[in-house]
């Protein structure tokens, strides 16, 4: 599920074709790590991009930029999850945070900010659940 304002992390379609978007190098290069994080995938975007730069060392740099390009994105959309959670939309934010731990995985730094977010997220519901049960005693 995708909060329909959430238009500044997307891939454009337009970053899809000819692996447009992709900083520098062979665009060609870096098409199914961009099409991995058009669809969520976004662990397997990161090592897709990463793989490129170890393969091809002409492409290093240009590895290096989509990965934190990837990052950039999926950090944005953390901190907007957390917004979510912190004004009022806990739904959106949700959903939005299953969607990230779904793409990120376990491990990383990313992947244990999404594992926080959703810990948090089931704290906050445990608590709300509690505060309804003690105000109909």
């Amino acid at each position: 599920t995708r909060y329909w304002r959430d238009w500044s992390s997307d891939v454009c379609s337009s970053d899809l074709q000819e692996g447009q978007g992709s900083p520098g190098g062979d665009r060609k290069a870096f098409k199914a790590a961009w099409k991995d994080f058009a669809k969520g995938n976004y662990a397997k975007a990161m090592a897709a991009a990463a793989k490129v730069g170890e393969k091809k060392p002409e492409l290093l740099e240009a590895s290096t930029a989509v990965v934190d390009e990837f990052t950039r994105r999926v950090t944005g959309r953390l901190a907007r999850a957390e917004w979510m959670l912190e004004n009022g939309y806990p739904s959106a934010g949700a959903d939005l945070i299953g969607e990230l731990s779904s793409g990120l995985g376990k491990e990383g730094e990313l992947a244990s900010r999404a594992i926080e977010l959703k810990a948090s997220l089931q704290g906050e519901e445990n608590v709300t659940l509690v505060n309804l049960v003690a105000s109909n005693l």
